[in-house]
């Protein structure tokens, strides 16, 4: 994640705050405002980017990798996703670009874990499979 670690950093964008822990979150307000600003323009802004930057890398942590490298792929994934599909998102109809967001990311993190060509099922459930134990 050393990839992602210089836009947690980044205080002087407007919404992007730390906790009480130490980490870093995205205003919901400011994220609405930035995503009005990326529609009229035609294109996201910079500050959008890191914002939804900062929503994939937190929303990994809470998903458990073997690989550190699958967790980065997936993290790209469903950063490309945000990218394809941000226009969708209208302000007008909803004030909460947040759980959009979240939504396309998790998507984009299942697309991306398909496309490393992992199965639905844990490995250590397969291989009790593979050898003849039927007890899930």
């Amino acid at each position: 994640m050393a990839l992602y670690d210089d836009l947690k950093l980044d205080d002087t964008i407007d919404g992007i705050k730390e906790g009480s822990t130490g980490n870093y979150y995205v205003s919901n307000p400011a994220l609405l405002q930035e995503m009005i600003i990326s529609k009229e323009k035609g294109k996201l802004t910079d500050n959008a980017v890191k914002m939804i930057v900062l929503i994939a890398t937190n929303l990994s942590k809470k998903l458990k990798y073997e690989n550190p490298e699958d967790r980065e792929d997936c993290i790209e994934f469903a950063i490309l996703d945000c990218l394809q599909y941000w226009q969708n998102f209208n302000p007008e109809r909803s004030k909460n670009p947040f759980a959009y967001f979240t939504s396309v990311i998790t998507n984009g993190y299942a697309k991306g874990w398909r496309k490393l060509g992992y199965h639905n099922f844990p490995k250590r459930i397969m291989t009790s499979l593979s050898s003849n134990i039927h007890s899930i």
